[in-house]
């Protein structure tokens, strides 16, 4: 044979060495790994952290799935958002917004359609295809009583069943089954083989030991739910056996006390998460190596949480969501109106359908109403809203954005209403602009934020323009403004000193003046102490500088927020304007 032959062949041989030699070394140190996130309510916050710490060193799994909380972080994994993007999301966003009082009919007392709204405007991933790695979220079948691990359909019902915690929140239908919250069986994912294909597992989980209930009254709502959800975490992870929390990996964070604010009390955990995961990387320096995960760098996808508060404020409602109810509490009387609403509605493509009865306090009736929502019609810049209230009125606004973001909103309003009680046609259009707030801070360590704001309307001619000053702890606001048919031109100054305050308690200093032709001063000392408004009130006017009048009183505000998602506020007050004057007011929202 000839020396060129040879020659071949030993190439061939080497390179065939060498081929084999990549692949051994790939088998070692590029293993998939699948990543479990267990629930735990606000606690995921700690998790969070945690994940962000290590993702932010090269981890990020090839498989996730969610349980409970777990799987609201799992669908952002996925999607391609880093922990700390979720997180400042939530840290900006009033969550409470987001979740709606409604009446027990459809197995809940909170509806999270709204939430399933919210996972949508961020991300726009309303498919499986759409996510960057598989997931999958867990939840339990109620018709079934068992657990599933969802990964087909829409993935934003599939967050919204897994976080239905039972008695809360509304059970999620998919296909003929309803679905919610696994924490009842397993806050973990359990037997791991089973839900991934991946070489390696890693699971991040919270220790729960048995809770002390000695002496808790079961006949609070509050306390059977603390119950139960502690009652799931517990026996996963203290109770299951070995083989049933098989992970190649496991993170397992000490678990807070119990605390069923979800949204609002877990931001603090974040950090405490993030301090965790660092240390974890600093004592284990060699961690991929030793277990055979490869480093991966992914660039995280941003959540543009203005745009998101935009549409949020808009009311841009657009996904088809199920019928369900509210009620809507405000009787009362002096500076607060006067209904009792009850309502269900259901949105089908972009439209929401009201249909209810409204009882006035003041007459004594009862009106039935139908109200129709219609968004994006014909274009996405349009509003359309109808209503129709019996014997009280009937009115269509079509409003038009011009221009529309956070910082700056112009729209044009068209306005028709029938008063059926004076047989009345009214028209109306409105011109308004919303500058927003626009934040400046200057060399001196002054921080504050400006807005403008004006709005121009047809009926009787009102033009008015408002600017806002927000400088530490001091706010101004200067209006001004023209009503034809009235007391002509108006200005009024309102003046705000927030004082040395704390996140816990602080008082409030208000100063209100109105000067042209006629003098309106107001004086109000209002104390804040953990979201309980006690405010005290001081007007006086002169009517053509000739007749004096006064008014002073107080009240008592304070919010019933049921498991920190959504808000009832309670106000209630007494004031003497001529006669004595007594109120009590009930809301949804706060």
């Amino acid at each position: 044979m000839s020396a060129a032959y040879w020659g071949d062949k030993s190439l061939k041989k080497i390179v065939i060495t060498f081929i084999f030699a990549i692949t051994v070394v790939l088998s070692v140190f590029s293993a998939t790994y699948g990543l479990s996130i267990a629930g735990g309510g606000s606690y995921v916050f700690q998790s969070m952290g945690y994940l962000d710490a290590v993702m932010n060193k090269g981890f990020f799994p090839d498989q996730i799935v969610g349980t409970s909380m777990g799987s609201v972080v799992a669908y952002y994994m996925a999607g391609g958002y880093y922990p700390a993007q979720v997180y400042n999301m939530f840290s900006i966003l009033d969550f409470s917004k987001f979740f709606e009082m409604s009446l027990p009919i459809n197995g809940g007392i909170v509806n999270t359609a709204g939430f399933g709204d919210l996972l949508y405007y961020t991300t726009k991933i309303d498919s499986f295809d759409k996510f960057m790695v598989p997931v999958k979220f867990g939840a339990v079948n109620l018709n079934k009583f068992d657990s599933e691990y969802i990964n087909k359909g829409d993935p934003i019902r599939a967050v919204r069943a897994a976080v239905a915690i039972e008695g809360l929140f509304e059970p999620v239908k998919i296909g003929t089954s309803y679905y919610a919250d696994i924490g009842i069986r397993d806050v973990n994912v359990i037997y791991p083989k089973n839900q991934f294909t991946t070489e390696k597992t890693v699971s991040i989980r919270f220790d729960s030991p048995k809770p002390e209930l000695s002496g808790m009254s079961f006949s609070n709502i509050i306390n059977v739910l603390y119950t139960s959800v502690r009652m799931g975490s517990y026996v996963s992870n203290t109770l299951y056996a070995c083989d049933k929390l098989d992970y190649d990996v496991s993170w397992v964070l000490a678990e807070p006390a119990f605390d069923l604010k979800f949204f609002t009390n877990g931001i603090d955990l974040y950090k405490t998460g993030n301090d965790l995961g660092l240390k974890y990387l600093k004592d284990n320096p060699n961690f991929f190596e030793n277990n055979k995960l490869t480093k991966k760098t992914v660039q995280s996808k941003v959540i543009d949480v203005y745009d998101v508060y935009t549409k949020v404020s808009n009311e841009s409602y657009y996904r088809p969501r199920e019928l369900y109810s509210t009620l809507k509490m405000n009787p009362g009387t002096g500076r607060n109106w006067h209904v009792l609403d009850s309502y269900i509605y259901a949105e089908i493509m972009n439209s929401r359908f009201y249909g209810g009865i409204k009882w006035d306090m003041f007459t004594m009736k009862l009106y039935p109403y139908i109200r129709m929502k219609q968004y994006y019609l014909p274009f996405d810049s349009n509003r359309l809203d109808i209503q129709l209230v019996m014997e009280d009125y009937f009115s269509a606004a079509l409003r038009t954005y011009i221009l529309e973001g956070f910082r700056k909103n112009i729209y044009v309003d068209a306005i028709y209403r029938f008063d059926f009680a004076q047989r009345k046609n009214l028209f109306e259009a409105v011109l308004g602009y919303d500058g927003m707030f626009k934040t400046f801070e200057k060399e001196d360590g002054l921080k504050g934020q400006a807005a403008v704001r004006t709005n121009m309307q047809t009926n009787d001619y009102k033009a008015e323009l408002t600017g806002v000053l927000d400088l530490d702890d001091k706010w101004f606001k200067t209006t001004i403004g023209y009503i034809e048919n009235s007391d002509g031109f108006f200005d009024y100054t309102d003046m705000t000193d927030f004082g040395s305050c704390s996140q816990k308690a602080y008082m409030r200093n208000r100063l209100k003046i109105g000067v042209f032709d006629n003098l309106n001063a107001n004086i109000s000392q209002i104390f804040l102490l953990n979201k309980i408004y006690l405010n005290f009130d001081f007007a006086i006017s002169y009517d053509d500088w000739k007749d004096l009048h006064y008014v002073t009183g107080g009240s008592l505000q304070f919010p019933f927020k049921f498991a920190g998602v959504s808000d009832i506020g309670i106000e209630t007050g007494a004031y003497y304007n001529e006669a004595f004057n007594f109120y009590i007011n009930f809301s949804d929202i706060y």
